[in-house]
């Protein structure tokens, strides 16, 4: 049950990036509060070297208030996509060992237990990419790995997506009530 609500979400979640994407290179509103951005940086592991860039930067920005305004967006906190750069796999790894290692990385960088819903070598969906879809409940990420044709070489990309806090926004609510 768990699953299926998840796989809604992410469905859902898609939608929602190709939409974002286009407006976000379409408007002029103010940035985000940058208190609320989040980075965290990735390194080469034993699994993986990362090129051209000895560090890449996985960055979560808040929605601007003019694209929370669109009904879609409107239980969103933050959703996005970011090319996170090319590596290459050391002798022993696997596409998923790199994925796992930089999800550790994501976790410990952001403070996050994030678990492990499902993985390129477990989903028959995600059987034609290298894939990982890390869950927490206020936060939603998938890694992706895409192999360079004729290359050693794989392209990163992630994407995340964080659902609004209901708890936080009732209790805004109930405090301006009062």
């Amino acid at each position: 049950m768990a699953q299926k609500k998840f796989f809604n979400y992410m469905k859902k979640l898609l939608i929602l990036i190709c939409i974002f994407t286009f407006l976000l290179n379409t408007t002029s509103a103010n940035e985000p509060d940058a208190n609320k951005v989040k980075s965290v940086k990735l390194n080469s592991a034993n699994d993986f070297q990362l090129l051209n860039e000895e560090v890449a930067t996985l960055t979560i920005r808040p929605l601007k208030e003019k694209l929370r305004s669109i009904e879609n967006l409107k239980d969103t906190e933050a959703v996005g996509i970011t090319f996170l750069g090319r590596l290459t796999l050391s002798e022993s790894a696997t596409p998923l060992s790199a994925l796992r290692e930089l999800s550790v990385q994501i976790s410990s960088g952001l403070n996050l237990d994030l678990a492990l819903i499902t993985d390129s070598t477990t989903s028959e969906s995600l059987k034609p990419h290298e894939m990982l879809l890390l869950y927490h409940p206020q936060l939603v990420i998938t890694l992706a790995l895409t192999k360079i044709e004729d290359s050693d070489e794989y392209t990163l990309i992630g994407t995340y997506a964080i659902p609004v806090d209901k708890t936080l926004q009732q209790a805004e609510i109930a405090s301006t009530e009062q």
